[in-house]
């Protein structure tokens, strides 16, 4: 399976690049064997052009984790449509349907145009749910974050037969029974909430991971034999003031047993 980072920053991090070419992280989302993207959020696309492998008209779905505007744009998702010219399938959770607001104006920016509308197919998921797409098997569970309206966030089980992985950004403790679905499988790999980082009195610690709560999660997952031999963890959707240093983490990432998740690079 191949992952790629697109952006690995919670929403503190400003929508657009520094003009100074100061250290940034876009808003959190990844590249699933170039057709598939977790989460759409402002800049998204505009970093995609910068990718020199990058094509376009391979990208066929989304799967959105809840639709915070860090994670979801509708004007980014209408740049996206301009570059492919085809259908796109959104996979979401059936919580987020009332917040997607594809047809007005709102905080996820500008309503999509006719034209646009007819290149999404809407594909809504319920709790649980196991469904092929792209020639992955996903499966959608809870997340311990909440998004307005009642929505709840989504983590995701992705698996493409030989390697199982875990993405669960935007979550604090796992509830039980995502925690009890989670202990049935061995993962390949996992990226996990870092939000919250050395910063344990931060307000977010209750939606969010520190790097104390992952470390723990890490020692109970090991434990459980829930981790292959040589399991990749990386923690992702780093706050831009919970670390000492926001551009040089990743020593301490590594102290903890994890890898830093950086914007472009693979994992």
């Amino acid at each position: 399976m191949e992952l790629r980072f697109l952006g690995t920053g919670a929403a503190d991090w400003p929508n657009k690049e520094p003009v100074d070419g100061a250290f940034y992280r876009h808003h959190a989302s990844m590249l699933v064997n170039g057709k598939v993207l977790i989460d759409i959020g402002p800049g998204i696309v505009e970093y995609l052009k910068t990718i020199p492998d990058i094509d376009f008209g391979n990208i066929e779905a989304i799967f959105l984790t809840h639709t915070h505007e860090d994670h979801w744009s509708t004007d980014e998702l209408g740049h996206l449509l301009s570059l492919t010219r085809k259908k796109i399938r959104l996979y979401f959770h059936t919580g987020a349907k009332n917040n997607l607001d594809l047809c007005r104006d709102s905080i996820h920016g500008h309503a999509l145009s006719n034209n646009h509308l007819r290149q999404v197919v809407l594909c809504p998921m319920r709790r649980w749910q196991i469904i092929n797409a792209s020639g992955l098997s996903w499966q959608n569970l809870e997340a311990n974050h909440y998004a307005p309206k009642g929505e709840r966030g989504s983590h995701y089980i992705i698996s493409d037969g030989t390697e199982t992985w875990f993405y669960g950004l935007d979550g604090g403790w796992f509830t039980t029974k995502t925690w009890d679905i989670l202990r049935s499988t061995c993962f390949d790999g996992m990226v996990l909430d870092g939000t919250v980082g050395e910063n344990s009195a931060d307000y977010r610690i209750a939606g969010h991971n520190s790097l104390a709560m992952n470390s723990l999660l890490k020692k109970a997952m090991l434990h459980q034999n829930m981790l292959k031999a040589g399991a990749r963890l990386y923690l992702s959707h780093f706050g831009m003031t919970t670390y000492e240093n926001s551009c040089d983490i990743r020593e301490k990432v590594e102290e903890a047993g994890f890898m830093e998740a950086r914007d472009g690079e693979m994992a």
